[in-house]
């Protein structure tokens, strides 16, 4: 199973996006499942705030 973890660096709800801009899924901080997710490199936005990314990489 694939999880995907938001600790405290974010701590309200988040978006994630795929390389080309796409929201593909909302997250809320704890345990996200992203299994159904094609492996790839994926960007978590907090709120409207562009300032606060961070990438990620979603492996097999």
């Amino acid at each position: 199973m694939k999880i995907l973890n938001l600790y405290s660096c974010f701590t309200g709800p988040a978006s994630l996006f795929d390389i080309t801009g796409r929201k593909v899924i909302d997250l809320r901080p704890g345990a996200n499942d992203v299994r159904q997710l094609t492996p790839g490199v994926y960007f978590v936005r907090q709120g409207s705030d562009a300032n606060r990314v961070a990438k990620i990489m979603i492996t097999r």
